[in-house]
């Protein structure tokens, strides 16, 4: 059995930089999957600006904030190494919220097959979060008109995280 090594939420944000303290990497092993499930091992995880919302205790949010103690909630992508679903078989290339370990064991439905020939990068910026978020605020936000100019910029988000964690700790 292979070990898995996870990074879980321990204690909340309290308005400075985020820093090591608020997480706990442990190790386990990788748990056996029953009918439905999937073993997933991780290829890579994102890292976006909504994750520091899901820290605080924030319960009126749009998603319940991740619990302590609980694995760090992030999408993921990577390869399937063994399955008990219908829905993927081993070799399939699947994303989802997967958290930050390097192996998901859990069930099928959430995770989507990824069959286009682009990198994991570009599958996690498009198709995750920040993707999801870009789209939505453009077509049913922005909702632009033929002729019309568009302004794309990504400095509102993790730019301004990264900056802030950088000036504060030295590092993100």
């Amino acid at each position: 059995m292979s070990t898995n090594k996870s990074i879980h939420l321990v204690a909340r944000p309290t308005g400075g930089p985020i820093d090591n303290s608020l997480f706990e990497i442990k190790e386990s092993e990788v748990r056996s999957i029953t009918e439905g499930e999937v073993l997933v091992k991780q290829n890579m995880m994102s890292l976006d600006p909504a994750m520091f919302g899901w820290m605080s205790p924030d319960t009126e949010s749009y998603i319940p904030p991740v619990e302590l103690g609980d694995v760090m909630r992030s999408s993921g992508i990577g390869e399937v190494v063994e399955s008990k679903s219908d829905k993927f078989k081993v070799g399939d290339r699947v994303m989802g919220m997967m958290g930050w370990q390097q192996y998901f064991a859990g069930s099928a439905e959430g995770l989507n097959k990824i069959e286009a020939p682009v990198s994991d990068e570009a599958v996690l910026s498009v198709f995750a979060l920040p993707g999801l978020t870009a789209t939505q605020g453009l077509l049913k936000v922005g909702k632009p008109k033929s002729g019309e100019t568009l302004i794309v910029t990504g400095a509102a988000g993790f730019s301004w995280f990264y900056c802030r964690s950088v000036g504060k700790s030295g590092r993100a």
